[in-house]
């Protein structure tokens, strides 16, 4: 009999961590448009994924399908304007899109959200009650920021969970429930109301550690930003001597805080989050942090920290001098495909140069790259990639000044822009021979490009 509780309740487990089906479907005001769900694989290196995508029908409706084993808060994206979604496993949302008519891009800065009316859920209310929970926090600090972060009274905090208790009795769902908790933990720290050795001991040390929660592990990160850097129990050479022998020692390194020492998880995870904050760091040997990490990413005991382990590893190495350049699928004016790999699968430097229209700069950095196509012949190859609603513009203003490199359409592949991190008009990148990244982001014409041309160039053996 004992046999058999013990089976059911581990079968209990398996069931409970599996995967749901999460269904989004709705309408936008255009046929056409490409929709995307995405989702970040940890909350330590923010590593993205590509989970689903579809474009509306000749009525602008759409479906999305997603298989989740934790309720998520995911990016919702139409175009190249992106919202978040709280999904809850095993619910179905239906949308209603209030997408612009022209996805032109502006600085990525200057960017508005992508707005959206939830017309229908079955997660209980979760995602509602999230933004009900932000609505209220993010106004009661706007109205009380003076009595908030210059007088410190903090008593205040009190009155801002009574809001909440009135306007929320009763969470939808645990997650909202934490979400709610930890922000407000937030808050608290921030105004120094809890030191960050007391809120260690009350929200993290020896509790369920919630990967999947943005803000438990937004407070995570204000606790132990810079951790490893400012302990007292280390210093700078003993970081440098522990991660030179690896994954185990710089654990034993981190024992020696007692606030850590109880606590193998928490204190692995301080780890892997600080790895990744001191991974350019030039005081220390970005190698063995790679060692280390990769060493993590098959020996930890736990498998949420193999996974960011891996995230860290890719996204810091992610355009690093060197590694494989991202692929694109790109039509120029008369239809031919360009695929990345085969164009700067070559012997030649190659330069990617991404415009919008109405971009002033990007017009100016046109003459310069002109003179740097003739300068160096075919020992180089410039690449120009349009906007979609750009693109005939563009083009036009290319055939009257008589350019001669391609020129190819973006279209509404905004991951390409993802890809290579283009979040302002115009951007550079120098790829190597063999579709390797050389240089992304790399300076304008005008900051010293040719320069760098050069560099790479003699670093490659092209004379």
């Amino acid at each position: 009999m004992l046999r058999l509780w013990i089976f059911l309740y581990a079968f209990l487990i398996i069931v409970n961590a599996s995967a749901q089906d999460v269904t989004i479907s709705g309408k936008a005001n255009q046929p056409g448009l490409l929709i995307r769900l995405i989702i970040t694989e940890d909350l330590v290196s923010d590593a993205q994924q590509l989970v689903a995508h579809a474009r509306t029908d000749f009525r602008g409706r759409f479906e999305l399908k997603v298989s989740l084993e934790h309720p998520s808060l995911v990016t919702l994206a139409a175009g190249p304007d992106k919202a978040e979604i709280l999904l809850v496993p095993g619910c179905t949302y239906n949308l209603l899109l209030d997408d612009k008519p022209d996805f032109e891009l502006q600085s990525y800065y200057e960017r508005e959200p992508l707005r959206f009316e939830l017309v229908s859920a079955n997660d209980k209310g979760a995602h509602d009650q999230l933004q009900t929970v932000n609505l209220i926090i993010n106004t009661f600090i706007l109205q009380h920021f003076n009595d908030l972060y210059k007088k410190r009274r903090t008593a205040l905090i009190d009155t801002l969970q009574h809001v909440l208790k009135q306007r929320i009795p009763t969470f939808a769902h645990t997650y909202v429930a934490d979400y709610t908790r930890y922000k407000i933990a937030s808050l608290e720290l921030a105004l120094r109301q809890l030191s960050t050795e007391a809120a260690i001991e009350k929200y993290l040390k020896k509790s369920i550690v919630l990967y999947d929660n943005v803000e438990y592990m937004e407070l995570f990160q204000q606790v132990f930003n810079s951790y490893i850097l400012s302990n007292r129990y280390w210093n700078h050479d003993d970081i440098k001597q522990n991660l030179s022998a690896g994954f185990r020692s710089m654990k034993d390194l981190l024992s020696k805080d007692p606030a850590l020492a109880a606590d193998d998880r928490l204190l692995e995870l301080v780890l892997l989050a600080n790895l990744n904050e001191i991974y350019f760091n030039r005081s220390f040997n970005q190698e063995h942090i790679r060692q280390v990490l990769n060493k993590a990413s098959m020996e930890s005991d736990y498998s949420e920290h193999q996974l960011i382990a891996s995230g860290v590893l890719k996204v810091n190495g992610h355009l690093s001098f060197g590694s494989e350049a991202p692929e694109f699928e790109l039509a120029d004016a008369n239809g031919r495909i360009y695929l990345s790999k085969n164009v700067s699968d070559t012997d030649n430097i190659t330069i990617l140069n991404f415009v919008r229209k109405d971009c002033q700069p990007c017009r100016a950095a046109f003459d310069d790259l002109q003179e740097l196509s003739t300068q160096f012949g075919s020992k180089i190859q410039i690449i120009t990639i349009s906007t979609g609603s750009g693109f005939h513009e563009t083009r036009k203003y290319f055939e009257e000044n008589r350019y001669q490199w391609v020129l190819l359409n973006l279209s509404d592949q905004w991951q390409v822009l993802e890809d290579y991190n283009v979040k302002s008009f115009p951007e550079f990148v120098i790829l190597l021979p063999g579709n390797k990244s050389g240089m992304a982001p790399a300076p304008s014409p005008d900051q010293g490009l040719e320069a760098h041309v050069r560099r790479l160039m003699r670093l490659s053996g092209i004379n």
